[in-house]
């Protein structure tokens, strides 16, 4: 895992500068300043680096930024001074339009690995490549290399479709729009970056078949999915359809298992001539296997079903060999859930401990839904605000953000009561176990800050 230690931006919003380090040992840093410095300007344009996404970076208004790692790596990006900076408009070919340039560095122990322009390497290809895309992804093109996002009525550029669409794309595309050099793509195809911003329950999420069975579609000559495909659902819905769907999968791949182990056990059985286990490891791996069995059922993982007792007297040595064999089977089996689990069951328990008259329950059917301590069963979009950011950025941490990612959350104090603004670090560092993660969160909260002061860095409101 490569870990941020140290940002330099100049110009930013043409006006600000800002710096500063990150110690390799904290979990997360807090950035703070008034309203107007570029905070959440300044999380994009970490996030656009590490990418890289050209598109983003020429939208944002910088002049130079350095990003650093505790590998050695350096990422670099400069805004062409006044009179080099442009480039042609390749969307209309109307050369009056131009676009700023932008030039990326990438170095390790202070040699340089590669230098690019963000751009098209070869602009004739376009046309053939905005044809390809055409037939791949749901959005009608309004342009010759821009689309529409009917979610949202936005233009998406070409490179925010690669980007987007880079999983479904061919390759070349992707590689040719990116403009990523070859010794450098390596390096950033092992960056992990998440950024978690202000509107995240706002996000109107796309229908399961984008993009996963578009290939299905194309091959059974289905027509390409349009706004009507579109499910209009909150995020906290979304996020608990895909909770569901993630513990039906689960289920599935230990179904699968099941009946590879099933299928060998007599001949595993019949095989085995002797077994090294001893009594005494036998009855305490039975004991701790009925425990996580428990812990699954707890969070809907597995039926809770009565454990059958082992015979108090002693074990004779082929009761020992059968359960030996049925021990590793369990074992593998049950491997398949210990990620989903921990992960499911510090979920319910932050939420349980922040959530007032009601707790969280999970399930295959569900995902997540809510009761309260009446008995009411309540649905995530009856939650409060507050509830649902709460459960949507503890979600998207703990099951979104790959392991051994860079984190960027902005305000995430938003609709959170003052109590749980305060324990909101404390979550993020037993999350940052979980998955490896390190946190840079943009906040305006004193109450987010608490008792983690030495952690802050100030944005100054000063010009550079």
């Amino acid at each position: 895992m490569s870990k941020l230690t140290r940002v330099r931006v100049t110009g930013l919003l043409d006006r600000f500068d800002h710096a500063f380090d990150i110690d390799q040992s904290w979990e997360f840093v807090i950035l703070h300043g008034p309203n107007g410095v570029g905070k959440t300007m300044l999380l994009q344009l970490c996030q656009a680096m590490m990418r890289p996404d050209h598109a983003r970076l020429r939208s944002l208004p910088f002049r130079s930024a350095t990003l650093a790692f505790d590998d050695g790596y350096i990422i670099e990006a400069d805004r062409l001074p006044p009179g080099e900076e442009q480039l042609p408009d390749v969307d209309d070919g109307d050369p009056s339009r131009r676009r700023p340039k932008i030039v990326m560095r990438l170095r390790r122990s202070g040699s340089l690995v590669s230098e690019w322009s963000a751009g098209f390497k070869n602009t004739r290809s376009l046309r053939r490549y905005a044809e390809m895309i055409d037939d791949m992804v749901p959005f009608p093109r309004v342009k010759p290399t821009t689309w529409l996002d009917t979610e949202t009525g936005e233009p998406i550029t070409i490179e925010e479709i690669a980007s987007r669409y880079a999983d479904v794309l061919p390759e070349e595309l992707v590689a040719e729009i990116s403009s990523i050099p070859d010794d450098a793509r390596a390096f950033f195809d092992a960056q992990k970056v998440h950024l978690i911003d202000t509107e995240r329950l706002l996000s109107v999420e796309p229908s399961n078949e984008w993009p996963s069975a578009r290939a299905a579609r194309s091959a059974q000559n289905r027509p390409l999915s349009t706004r009507g495909d579109a499910e209009h659902r909150s995020t906290v819905v979304y996020l608990a359809d895909e909770l569901a769907n993630r513990i039906r999968t689960a289920l599935a791949q230990n179904s699968l298992i099941s009946q590879e182990q099933d299928r060998t056990f007599p001949q595993r059985l019949l095989g085995a001539q002797r077994v090294a286990a001893t009594e005494a490891e036998v009855r305490d791996r039975y004991r701790d296997q009925a425990e996580l069995r428990s812990r699954l059922s707890a969070v809907g993982l597995l039926d809770q079903t009565p454990e059958v007792a082992l015979p108090l007297e002693e074990l004779e040595a082929w009761q020992i060999r059968v359960m030996s064999i049925y021990l590793q089977d369990s074992a593998l089996k049950l491997a398949n859930f210990e990620e989903l689990l921990r992960k499911t069951t510090l979920l319910r328990e932050v939420v349980n401990a922040r959530f007032l008259n009601k707790s969280m329950r999970i399930d295959a059917e569900r995902g997540f839904f809510f009761e309260t301590d009446r008995g009411l069963t309540l649905s995530p979009s009856q939650l409060s605000s507050g509830e649902q950011h709460e459960v949507v950025l503890l979600y998207r941490l703990l099951f979104n953000a790959r392991a051994g990612s860079i984190v960027l959350i902005d305000e995430p104090e938003i609709s959170l009561h003052i109590a749980w603004q305060q324990q909101v670090l404390n979550d993020l560092k037993r999350i940052a176990e979980i998955s490896a993660l390190q946190f840079v969160i943009a906040t305006h909260s004193p109450h987010i800050v608490h008792h983690w002061v030495d952690r802050m860095v100030s944005l100054s409101g000063e010009a550079g």
